[in-house]
């Protein structure tokens, strides 16, 4: 078994490198999503079957431009690694269709393309051909499933795309959105000598080894209500603890104020991405954002679900840094959050407002 090793991009955990295969979970891009939604548990479209392996660090990215069709590249994606040994090396994503109700060939592909001191390996396709935007598609109708193939070229072929790669290179792999509501979770270059199962219809993740998978992240929750802190902080209104739902969460009761709370960081130094639970109120859209030393991390806003047919204080679960940063024993960590209106509901010579519950915050390090 190869000595895996993370290799760290601009602060972000970008992938996981073996003796002979690159892996990268499809969301650590230090590139703006655009028409990619991260989907996160909290999502009525986030889908992980029993018994299948759930989607890496409980995250993975939908395309919501175009149509279930397909359309123009749109909304590129950066990836950058290192090849760590000279070789053939072939790339496939493991890949869900959201089709509801629609034909098994719908919402399926994506737009790639790869940039640096290669050629192609596939018959099917030149090296220029792999250069340019090129279709990739595959099937995960009722499952996860994969991205497997190519289409495209001078004779418009289907195969599988292969490229030449040389140890010590750097390349630039750029993934675009092409038909709305596909998913994609990791994408995997590995050299054809492993023997991997690559399937229409056959769930990438669930049907070889783990190694060949992006490392899951270490999770360490805190609850809102056991922050060290959250009154009487200078410049914010003191947080209230409130109960919903069975749970424990902070509140801002004063319109329009801001609160905060802080804690100290007890856990490993390392690089960490962090989550923040919070409740979806009908009366307003409140913003929390995170600090770390006084330096802001993230800055999210709760969607809006007046008018929805969704509950009062349902959770949501949002990421507030999709690129990771350091993290030190003893850091200070600050969540303000504001009390909101949408200034729908009258109360009585104004609005309701939304008091900004929120239920934790969720640390994600490497292990």
């Amino acid at each position: 078994m190869s000595v895996l090793s993370i290799l760290l991009i601009d602060n972000a955990i970008a992938q996981t490198i073996g003796k002979n295969f690159i892996v990268i979970e499809a969301e650590n891009t230090t590139s703006e999503l655009g028409l990619w939604k991260l989907i996160t548990p909290t999502d009525s479209t986030y889908f992980s079957l029993e018994g299948e392996v759930a989607p890496v660090n409980e995250t993975h990215l939908e395309f919501t431009g175009n149509d279930h069709n397909g359309g123009e590249a749109n909304s590129p994606l950066e990836y950058r690694f290192t090849c760590p040994k000279t070789g053939e090396y072939r790339m496939v994503m493991r890949m869900h269709q959201r089709l509801l109700g629609l034909a098994e060939d719908k919402c399926n592909d994506v737009y790639v393309r790869l940039a640096g001191e290669f050629t192609s390996a596939s018959k099917a396709f030149t090296t220029d051909d792999l250069k340019q935007d090129m279709k990739f598609y595959g099937r995960g109708t009722d499952t996860w499933g994969v991205c497997y193939k190519g289409e495209g070229g001078e004779h418009h072929k289907r195969e599988a795309i292969m490229y030449n790669l040389k140890k010590g290179q750097e390349y630039v792999f750029t993934m675009s959105g092409r038909a709305q509501r596909t998913n994609i979770d990791y994408i995997l270059f590995f050299e054809t000598s492993i023997p991997l199962i690559v399937k229409s219809f056959v769930d990438l993740a669930t049907n070889n080894d783990e190694k060949y998978r992006p490392q899951a992240l270490k999770k360490m929750v805190i609850n809102a209500v056991d922050f060290n802190k959250f009154s009487r902080i200078e410049g914010f209104e003191s947080a209230l603890i409130d109960k919903k739902k069975q749970a424990e969460i902070l509140s801002v009761k004063v319109p329009l104020a801001t609160a905060a709370a802080q804690t100290v960081y007890k856990g490993k130094s390392g690089k960490a991405v962090f989550k923040i639970n919070t409740m979806l109120e009908i009366d307003g859209e409140p913003k929390y954002t995170l600090k770390v030393n006084g330096k802001e991390v993230g800055c999210v806003v709760n969607d809006r679900i007046y008018g929805s047919s969704i509950a009062d204080y349902t959770i949501q679960n949002h990421v507030l840094n999709r690129v990771a940063i350091p993290i030190e024993k003893g850091d200070l960590l600050q969540v303000e959050f504001t009390n909101a209106t949408n200034g729908f509901i009258p109360e009585g010579e104004s609005t309701a407002t939304a008091r900004a519950r929120w239920v934790s915050l969720e640390i994600c390090t490497m292990k």
